[in-house]
């Protein structure tokens, strides 16, 4: 009678320890899934982010333009002047060249032109703007654009 004890006791005891590793296991996974859904939902989102501090003086502003076969999106983005890293994401599969032109009366002048090369996803240049309004298209498809208003008061 007291082997029988002694024996349930210890199956259920190991039965409780496994059980209770199982369901810490679990959650422990799921909490870094739902933190890598939330980090890359967090970056998929993002378009324009806050300044990254480079050095203790300067700091660059991110504008990602997303080119899809279709559209560009961003269709506005608004910036304060200065140094700005424009990311091309590239969305169609192919080759994408962004180009970036200011918008003066009469006429454009090319700022920048962001490629990518072998069929990459994304593309960054860090490009100087000053005040006023810039579009961007993809080369190939300039019909499609967005705008940049370049505001010394924006936040």
């Amino acid at each position: 009678m007291a082997f029988n004890f002694q024996t349930r006791t210890i199956r259920n005891f190991v039965f409780v320890f496994m059980a209770l590793t199982l369901s810490l296991s679990a959650a422990a996974v799921r909490h870094i899934s739902s933190a890598a859904v939330n980090d890359s939902k967090l970056e998929a989102n993002t378009i324009a982010t806050k300044p990254k501090p480079q050095s203790q003086n300067e700091s660059v502003r991110t504008i990602r333009v997303f080119i899809h076969p279709e559209d560009i999106y961003p269709s506005a983005v608004h910036v304060k002047p200065g140094k700005l890293r424009l990311v091309a994401e590239n969305e169609t599969q192919t080759d994408v060249s962004l180009i970036v032109e200011r918008v003066t009366p009469g006429q454009s002048q090319r700022v920048a032109a962001v490629r990518t090369v072998n069929h990459a996803k994304r593309s960054p240049q860090e490009i100087n703007l000053g005040a006023g309004e810039y579009v961007f298209y993809e080369e190939s498809r300039p019909q499609q654009k967005g705008r940049i208003i370049v505001d010394p008061n924006d936040r």
